[in-house]
């Protein structure tokens, strides 16, 4: 591995985790649309890096190989890939903006969902005294891929583990948990090719 391809991975890793730290911590849906596109950029930046760091070495390109062979069979992986394409490519993004209402205490009998500017909101009525919080989250939904027509379902599995639990398996795949899955596996990719024989 030529040893600028193994430092210029390191810093789209350096990327890849600022935009995941943001994509945790912001506070509007605007905002995690942002950070989630930075995040498959900052993705595939590392791999390209990598397959550039990888040329001409021997041991270290059919290690990319295997690693490139394997994003191609791992849902989350080919999501993110994928995703990273349709989102620099495409207009109709990757991601759904929703919210859910947690009540903490007392009954809400109504609830009606408010829209503006991709910013979930509700309006309720409740019994007295009656406490709830509004959870913001950005949803991934199937991309289309239209110059080979392929499509792409949000991950359910990575690595050969479910993403979710078995109760909440038809539930909707947050960004945030895939690019937390992704960020790990990033890394641990970047960790794996610093073993390889370091050429200058």
């Amino acid at each position: 591995m030529k040893a600028i391809g193994l430092d210029s991975a390191r810093e789209r890793l350096r990327r890849a985790h600022s935009a995941f730290e943001r994509l945790e911590r912001a506070t509007t849906n605007k905002d995690r649309e942002t950070a989630w596109s930075d995040f498959l950029l900052a993705s595939h930046a590392v791999y390209s890096k990598l397959e550039q760091g990888s040329k001409g070495c021997g041991k270290s390109q059919a290690w990319f190989g295997r690693k490139k062979h394997e994003r191609k069979n791992d849902e989350l992986l080919r999501y993110i890939h994928h995703a990273r394409n349709i989102d620099d490519h495409g207009i109709m993004g990757t991601t759904l903006a929703g919210a859910e209402i947690r009540v903490l205490e007392g009954t809400i009998y109504n609830v009606t969902p408010v829209v503006q500017d991709r910013e979930v909101s509700f309006v309720t009525t409740g019994s007295l005294g009656t406490k709830a919080e509004t959870i913001q989250y950005l949803a991934l939904k199937i991309v289309h891929d239209d110059r080979y027509h392929d499509s792409f379902m949000p991950p359910r599995m990575h690595l050969g583990k479910p993403i979710r639990t078995e109760d909440d398996a038809k539930a909707l795949v947050h960004a945030l948990d895939v690019a937390r899955l992704g960020y790990a596996y990033l890394k641990a990719l970047i960790d794996e090719a610093a073993t390889l024989p370091v050429h200058i």
